[in-house]
């Protein structure tokens, strides 16, 4: 039994000894790819965007465990509409290269903290 419980351990331990925290999905796009398929969907609103949509769920997600991890809401009194176009202006600014940045940054703002 003890042979086993190693060889878990060993197998597992990748995840348990991360060093930074893991991020999957369109958090690691780049900000200019959010902005481009942003305006993309800002002209051609009619057609669905399916890259947007899947900004919109990986967003979902990742406020939903932050609001669980942090036991309060981060994004307060905003809708999906007015979180992308911040957003996209975020990845205006060519600080955020990553998504996640510009994320980050109006979680910041809209919290008060620097």
């Amino acid at each position: 039994m003890n042979k086993w419980l190693g060889f878990i351990l060993l197998i597992l331990s990748p995840f348990v000894v991360a060093k930074s925290p893991q991020l999957y999905g369109y958090g690691l796009k780049t900000c200019d790819h959010y902005r481009t398929t942003f305006l993309i969907a800002q002209q051609t609103p009619k057609i669905q965007n399916s890259d947007l949509m899947a900004y919109q769920n990986w967003l979902d997600g990742f406020i939903s465990a932050l609001n669980l991890a942090t036991g309060r809401a981060v994004l307060v009194n905003m809708e999906w509409s007015e979180v992308s176009k911040k957003l996209a202006l975020q990845c205006e600014d060519k600080r955020f290269p990553e998504f996640i940045d510009a994320v980050r940054s109006l979680i910041r703002l809209n919290s008060g903290s620097k």
